[in-house]
């Protein structure tokens, strides 16, 4: 039989930045090639766009805790943060920055379906969409986990993307890329 069980989540995000030079990964530092093109950057006057992402949802389990289908409902909080500098080629003129910031908030809906491969291992599938503040966005993602004790290991890719209208614009944010974390089973 197939039960509806709630279940707690929370997921908890963050950023991790590795740059390759020279053949290596590690930390981006600060060195003279990157002073060079942070100076071109400037007078280009390209902005830095900073997203901040913060989803809250609770899932209803269709199957059992492994395998299955969940549906799940919450909000998806979007805070971005977009500065743009403009630095004149007259030394004689002051440069200027422009920091602009806007928060949206929606109604999220989605579901996920997860496969158990073997004891450890699984994958799972997620689509959502969410609409509100935006005028939508959608997400999806494909994940592998490794059981440990307590948890798993998650490993995947991540695609966003976001319309955004503020006053004076529109907006339209695509965010992907890969995605490691750990998830914690309670």
């Amino acid at each position: 039989p197939v039960g509806v069980r709630p279940e707690r989540v929370v997921q908890v995000g963050g950023r991790v930045e590795v740059a390759e030079r020279g053949g290596q990964l590690g930390h981006p530092g600060r060195g003279r090639q990157e002073d060079e093109q942070r100076d071109l950057l400037d007078r280009r006057q390209l902005p830095v766009v900073d997203p901040g992402l913060l989803e809250v949802a609770g899932p209803i389990r269709l199957g059992d805790r492994d395998n299955g289908l969940d549906l799940y409902g919450g909000a998806r909080y979007i805070d971005l943060d977009a500065t743009a500098r403009f630095v004149p080629d007259n030394p004689a003129l002051q440069s200027r920055t422009l920091d602009a910031g806007e928060s949206y908030l929606d109604f999220l809906v989605g579901g996920r379906y997860g496969w158990a491969l073997s004891p450890r291992w699984n994958l799972t599938a997620r689509g959502d969409f969410s609409t509100g503040e935006t005028d939508g966005t959608w997400s999806a993602s494909l994940m592998a986990g490794y059981r440990t004790g307590n948890g798993a290991w998650l490993f995947g890719y991540r695609y966003m993307e976001t319309d955004l209208a503020n006053r004076n614009s529109d907006i339209t944010l695509d965010l992907s890329g890969p995605v490691v974390g750990y998830g914690f089973r309670f």
